[in-house]
């Protein structure tokens, strides 16, 4: 609130203490929960078989999402602490250069917030700062639009901030100390981020079976897929056996680790009734997939998803491994890198059971 009502002092404090840089991870941690609610929904769901998963995801899927917006703040700093070195009156380390700009940063949060409400009343549009600027409706001039909208409150925040560390705040920067004004904006706000909070649990609550990932218990979905030599799989083949389904691309080392313990699994449990669909996830790529499948001499079909069975399973890290018994029911799920003993032991007891 102080960033907003009394921006020169805030950004004098902020010069005196020495830190608040790491807030600004904070408030993208605020607008990555509530601008991507379902993204944060899925990985949430996957902690029930995978906690290790699911943290790591959505960890991984929150840097992808701030780490661009942390290294451009940081670099102004940068820009900030070498003028202040050559040009201004005084001298801040990096870090206290970066935090007083981190905060200029406020106003974004705030109009992620007010986007994500009003999108929830119908009002959604890809100029809104719930949307990535990479959007595939904006053309040049509307991404500059939207860059002018979305980030002008910052910009105007940052030139005070600067002002102020140069020892020559603007004039117009205002200062509001009146209880009642105080009081005001903090509810306004507070009621914004509730009403903000409130819509993306909504949009939760209506949209979760689209990301609701495969889990153990569930039955195995219909599908058909093409390996790369043409022949036709079907979900209805696979009836009475043991599959295991492994989900990778060329590109993914921990998958390509795994392919010679695949093998071995295939070639010791196929006779038993045991069937490895190995789904590859790169379809425009098809002669890179048949390269790998030559060098690595691989003996079991490889099926190629045009996407379709990749996101019926909500698969978002690669290896994932889906175990799937004799009655087409989902037993285990395996994301990230899983030892052959692992899959063994796993594999075995269904293998065993009668169909």
């Amino acid at each position: 609130m102080r960033v907003l009502l009394q921006p020169v002092a805030t950004f004098t404090e902020l010069i005196a203490i020495n830190k608040g840089y790491g807030s600004l991870f904070g408030f993208l941690a605020i607008e990555y929960v509530l601008a991507h609610p379902l993204e944060v929904a899925s990985h949430v769901m996957r902690a029930g078989f995978s906690p290790v998963a699911a943290a790591t995801g959505l960890w991984s899927s929150y840097v992808s999402f701030a780490l661009p917006v942390g290294l451009v703040v940081f670099g102004l700093g940068l820009l900030l602490y070498y003028a202040l070195r050559f040009f201004g009156p005084r001298r801040l380390d990096v870090w206290t250069a970066a935090s007083v700009l981190a905060y200029a940063y406020v106003p974004h949060v705030l109009l992620t917030l007010v986007a994500v409400v009003v999108g929830a009343a119908g009002f959604d549009h890809p100029l809104s700062p719930a949307h990535p600027f990479r959007h595939g409706a904006l053309g040049a001039v509307e991404t500059g639009v939207k860059v002018v909208l979305e980030l002008s409150p910052s910009a105007f925040l940052s030139v005070i901030a600067v002002r102020t560390c140069f020892g020559r705040p603007p004039r117009l920067a205002w200062t509001i100390t009146a209880s009642t004004w105080v009081r005001a904006v903090t509810l306004g706000v507070l009621a914004v981020t509730l009403l903000a909070g409130g819509a993306a649990s909504l949009r939760v609550a209506g949209d979760w079976r689209s990301v609701r990932p495969v889990m153990p218990g569930d039955l195995l979905p219909s599908f058909a897929l093409l390996d790369l030599n043409g022949g036709r799989l079907e979900s209805d083949a696979l009836r009475g056996q043991v599959a295991l389904f492994d989900f990778w691309a060329t590109w993914c080392p921990p998958c390509v680790a795994a392919m010679p313990e695949l093998k071995q699994l295939d070639a010791d449990f196929r006779a038993r009734g045991f069937k490895l669909v190995s789904v590859n996830a790169e379809p425009d790529h098809v002669d890179e997939v048949r390269r790998f499948v030559a060098a690595h001499a691989l003996t079991f079909p490889v099926y190629v998803d045009p996407g379709m069975l990749t996101r019926r399973f909500n698969v978002q890290t690669f290896p994932t491994l889906v175990l799937v018994s004799r009655r087409g029911q989902v037993q285990e799920v395996f994301v990230g890198s899983t030892s052959a003993s692992t899959l063994r032991a796993a594999i075995g007891p269904l293998l065993d059971q009668a169909q």
